[in-house]
């Protein structure tokens, strides 16, 4: 085998690598943003998602078929990042009294708070790696695991850029349409759910990333700071 054919060989390999992180990511992010905003939900008032099962943490509950097969095809082909996870039934309505639009503001957030507690979580999990690394040596498989974790990290992170303003976008145009129809107004509510959460998650996508990154590098530095002064003491 030549140097050219071993050069593509390992950009096939490495391609394909990146895109069954980018699967995993999305499937650990639209399990765990929708099982949280269906919890917070029914903590605000509104159990319609927990009755139907989108508190649980099985990914078929939420991971979206089609999307299933447009991830890996747009990222493998087009290096876009682009799916849904399937949307948590909420009855605006039932978030009603004094706090109404608190509980608006934290149901909306919901998913984007359990994406970066996950991201959290993996920092986590990756430095334990780390520390373990010190103490078990001769384990050849800590350090294999740590990329793979640290890999995980890298897609949910890119995913998220992505995630994060489009179901935001969805929560708000939702809640939009609640409020306009609560007054009397009749607006094309399928419209408006197909294109502004699309249309807003593209424009922003860059803004979302750095914001992700950015938090991404502080919340590993915070955990870095923490694990010094555990060691130190």
């Amino acid at each position: 085998m030549c140097r050219k054919d071993i050069l593509v060989t390992l950009e096939v390999i490495e391609l394909a690598r990146q895109t069954i992180a980018i699967v995993l990511a999305y499937i650990i992010i639209a399990t765990t943003a929708g099982a949280f905003q269906a919890w917070i939900a029914a903590k605000m008032g509104d159990d319609t998602a927990y009755h139907m099962g989108f508190t649980s943490f099985h990914p078929f509950v939420h991971v979206d078929p089609i999307s299933l097969i447009i991830v890996p095809i747009g990222y493998a082909i087009f290096g876009v990042v682009i799916g849904l996870g399937r949307p948590v039934p909420i009855v605006w309505h039932r978030l009603s009294g004094w706090w109404r639009w608190l509980k608006f503001t934290v149901v909306a957030l919901a998913q984007p708070i359990a994406i970066m507690a996950t991201l959290l979580f993996l920092l986590m999990l990756r430095l334990g790696v780390l520390v373990a690394l010190l103490h078990y040596v001769s384990l050849a498989w800590l350090p294999v695991l740590g990329k793979v974790i640290l890999h995980i990290i890298n897609a949910v992170a890119l995913f998220a850029a992505w995630f994060i303003p489009y179901e935001v976008l969805m929560s708000l145009t939702q809640i939009f349409i609640y409020e306009q129809e609560r007054h009397g107004k009749t607006v094309n509510a399928a419209f408006l759910l197909l294109l502004i959460p699309f249309l807003g998650a593209v424009l922003l996508i860059d803004v979302s990333s750095s914001v992700v990154f950015y938090s991404l590098d502080k919340m590993e530095i915070g955990l870095i700071a923490v694990l010094k002064s555990l060691v130190g003491a």
